[in-house]
């Protein structure tokens, strides 16, 4: 029997290592089984261990017919996957299922969310609200408090963009996973979804070229896939403002890294500049990582970065304005352009 083996980088840390081991091109017609081996595998952070488990299940499913293996060795790492439902993740049956485990201070293991479930028990309620109290849970197990800076801003960001996903996306199906690096005040946050990618999403208001151009465009204020005849239906105080990447970037950026990857392209923003990367991802996927210090002063952030996003429209020329949902930083509404 013929076997294609498939080593696992020892430290997934880099997404563009993870890109670089080319599983989107490797040919299996020719072979029996195929077997991933983790076996020098030792560490992994939550984005490149997320985009490795979307390039191996895009393999699987090309070759529905061949045979699947995942070979590991007893270390730090095997265990830290099997607990979080990383393998289960991956397609294999070994390891807690997804969901399963419970988080703490330092992680939020690997959640499934079903969209179509959440968009079904909404009711009449508007999607921002199911979508406000997921983001509470999530951002009150990853730092055990319901208050503070740092829950404040957990739960916006979180909120943000999993709003995204399920108002705009399309998708079916929304994954997140969390990592709380406590002794390097750090916090990395990773939500994607299996829609229809940004630059689809965008193009019912908006003309766009390329990928690349797309997600440069959804981090400005005011961009939206929504039109403003959309607009006009929707509920007053969630009404879609294209202002949830723009903050979420910006807050993110001036305290760490902000990524994007949708459909043919990425993007990395931090303090001093904005890289454009050949990525390849089907659906959207963002990654939130942030130093945890020094964030009593969140709620004020935020907003001043909403203010400063109105100022940049209506200096414009333009009318469009941030919705009071995305003012509402921490459960109380602030209004800042009174």
């Amino acid at each position: 029997m013929s076997e294609k083996k498939i080593i696992i980088p020892p430290r997934l840390t880099s997404v563009t290592n993870v890109f670089n081991m080319g599983i989107q091109r490797i040919n299996l017609s020719k072979f029996d089984k195929c077997t991933f081996s983790f076996e020098g595998t030792t560490f992994g952070e939550p984005l490149p261990m997320i985009v490795l488990a979307k390039e191996i299940q895009g393999l699987m499913r090309r070759y529905p017919n061949l045979s699947f293996f995942c070979q590991t060795r007893s270390c730090d790492f095997r265990g830290y996957a099997d607990h979080i439902g990383y393998f289960r993740l991956l397609g294999f049956d070994r390891g807690n299922k997804l969901g399963v485990a419970d988080g703490s201070a330092n992680y939020v293991p690997i959640q499934v969310f079903d969209l179509e479930r959440l968009r079904e028990v909404s009711g009449d309620r508007p999607y921002a609200e199911i979508v406000e109290e997921k983001a509470s849970e999530l951002a009150h197990v990853l730092t055990q408090k319901r208050s503070g800076g740092v829950f404040v801003a957990l739960q916006y960001l979180l909120r943000e963009v999993m709003r995204n996903a399920i108002e705009h996306s399309f998708g079916t199906k929304l994954s997140f996973f969390a990592q709380n690096w406590s002794r390097k005040n750090q916090s990395e946050i990773v939500i994607c979804d299996n829609g229809v990618g940004i630059r689809e999403g965008l193009k019912g208001a908006n003309r766009v070229s390329s990928d690349t151009e797309a997600l440069r465009l959804a981090l400005k204020p005011g961009v939206s896939g929504v039109t403003e005849r959309e607009k006009s239906y929707q509920n007053e105080h969630y009404r879609n403002s294209g202002f949830g990447l723009y903050a979420s970037s910006r807050f993110c950026s001036e305290r760490g890294v902000f990524r994007l990857l949708s459909s043919g392209a990425g993007l990395t923003a931090n303090r001093t500049s904005l890289t454009d990367h050949d990525w390849r991802f089907s659906g959207t996927c963002v990654q939130m990582k942030i130093d945890t210090t020094d964030l009593e002063n969140a709620e004020r952030r935020i907003l001043e970065i909403i203010e400063d996003g109105n100022n940049a429209l209506a200096a414009c020329g333009s009318d469009h304005r941030a919705s009071t949902a995305s003012k509402q930083v921490s459960g109380w509404i602030k209004s800042i352009d009174k």
